[in-house]
Protein backbone atom coordinates (compact mmCIF):
# COMPACT_ATOMS: atom_id res chain seq x y z
CA UNK A 1 0.00 0.00 0.00
CA UNK A 2 1.21 3.74 -1.46
CA UNK A 3 1.83 5.94 1.57
CA UNK A 4 2.02 10.22 1.72
CA UNK A 5 5.10 11.07 0.45
CA UNK A 6 5.38 13.84 3.45
CA UNK A 7 4.08 12.12 6.73
CA UNK A 8 3.54 8.37 5.91
CA UNK A 9 -0.27 8.26 6.62
CA UNK A 10 -2.63 6.76 3.91
CA UNK A 11 -2.85 9.40 1.05
CA UNK A 12 -6.62 10.65 -0.27
CA UNK A 13 -4.93 12.75 -3.40
CA UNK A 14 -2.41 13.21 -5.88
CA UNK A 15 -0.68 15.92 -6.63
CA UNK A 16 -1.23 15.95 -10.53
CA UNK A 17 1.99 18.61 -10.96
CA UNK A 18 4.24 16.29 -9.40
CA UNK A 19 2.54 13.06 -9.53
CA UNK A 20 3.12 12.48 -5.05
CA UNK A 21 0.64 10.97 -3.15
CA UNK A 22 -0.78 12.93 -0.14
CA UNK A 23 -3.02 12.64 2.79
CA UNK A 24 -5.61 15.50 3.55
CA UNK A 25 -3.20 16.95 6.20
CA UNK A 26 -0.44 17.19 3.78
CA UNK A 27 -2.42 18.65 0.19
CA UNK A 28 -3.14 21.43 1.98
CA UNK A 29 0.11 22.11 3.36
CA UNK A 30 1.41 21.84 0.18
CA UNK A 31 -1.50 23.98 -1.74
CA UNK A 32 -0.40 26.19 0.71
CA UNK A 33 3.03 26.36 -0.40
CA UNK A 34 1.62 26.83 -4.36
CA UNK A 35 -0.26 29.95 -3.71
CA UNK A 36 2.47 31.17 -1.43
CA UNK A 37 4.05 30.99 -4.92
CA UNK A 38 1.01 32.55 -6.61
CA UNK A 39 0.30 28.92 -7.80
CA UNK A 40 -2.78 26.65 -7.57
CA UNK A 41 -2.45 22.97 -6.74
CA UNK A 42 -3.91 20.34 -8.80
CA UNK A 43 -5.42 17.47 -7.32
CA UNK A 44 -7.17 14.29 -8.05
CA UNK A 45 -8.64 12.37 -4.96
CA UNK A 46 -7.52 8.33 -5.02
Amino acid sequence: MNKCVMCGKNPFRIDLKTNEELCNGCASINESIYLSKGKRGNYKEI
